[in-house]
């Protein structure tokens, strides 16, 4: 079993910076480039699918890679990851964000994702407009879809237990229909 972490690294404004983990498993086999490179394509379709909505400002630059070895995360390099956001109008406060979840069959154990960048435009007295609640569905089934690699087995995605190490794959997602409050985090805590 190998476990794998895509961090997303990018900029709203200058000094205020967003990390979104994405963690998979594989039956076999340690993380090789074919899985970065079919990882990262999907991250990169999951996130064009909300392009429209999101601030031409905010700006992602890399994938930071990490691997569980048992004990601890393992740096894995970082690769470039550079896709397009297109909104023009103004932006909501770096502080809100949309909310997606990705449920595991286990009580309690899902994955969150907060979209920070989102145009004012794409809201409605902090309502998602339908076409941005269109776009974070398609988000969330980029973001819970197996990800294949040519004559390798598929990277699962779902979420990691700190306490437990225990990986637990995703069986369903959806995307609030209200705006969320991203949380802040002090740098260098966390991945």
């Amino acid at each position: 079993m190998s476990t794998v972490r895509a961090v997303v690294c990018g900029e709203i404004v200058p000094g205020v910076q967003t990390r979104n983990v994405f963690t998979y498993d594989r039956a076999t086999g340690a993380l090789t480039s074919a899985g970065k490179s079919a990882i990262a394509t999907q991250l990169n379709l999951a996130w064009l699918s909300i392009a429209a909505y999101v601030s031409a400002i905010w700006v992602a630059d890399r994938i930071e890679w990490y691997e569980w070895d048992g004990e601890e995360w393992q740096p894995r390099g970082s690769s470039a990851f550079t896709p397009s956001m297109t909104g023009q109008t103004d932006m909501m406060p770096s502080s809100v964000a949309a909310l997606v979840s990705a449920f595991t069959d286990r009580k309690r154990v899902r994955g969150k994702k907060f979209i920070a960048g989102l145009l004012e435009s794409a809201f409605t007295d902090g309502v998602p407009i339908a076409g941005l609640l269109a776009s974070l569905a398609a988000f969330v089934a980029r973001y819970i879809q197996p990800v294949s690699v040519s004559q390798e087995n598929a990277y699962y995605p779902g979420c990691w237990t700190n306490l437990s190490h225990l990986f637990t794959p995703f069986v369903s997602g959806d995307a609030s229909s209200y705006a969320s409050t991203m949380r802040r985090r002090k740098p260098g805590v966390g991945i």
